[in-house]
């Protein structure tokens, strides 16, 4: 879906995002950061996209969450 309509996924993922946080949820806050980086780059908006994915690594180091980001490529 985020390479496809990205516009869509962008929504839905921000909805995800605002639930992780709320519930604490640390896993699931990396990897919707991870994919609004691949929505946004399939949006064509190339800085945001560095931006996500550069909260979803400062996100995952102190945790030690690697997996999350190599599946989602």
């Amino acid at each position: 879906m985020a390479g496809q309509e990205p516009v869509e996924a962008l929504r839905l993922l921000e909805r995800l995002d605002a639930l992780a946080i709320a519930q604490g949820r640390i896993d699931s806050l990396i990897e919707t950061r991870a994919l609004r980086s691949l929505a946004t780059q399939a949006a064509g908006d190339h800085q945001g996209a560095l931006t996500a994915l550069a909260e979803a690594l400062s996100l995952a180091q102190p945790e030690g969450y690697v997996r999350v980001l190599g599946d989602e490529g």
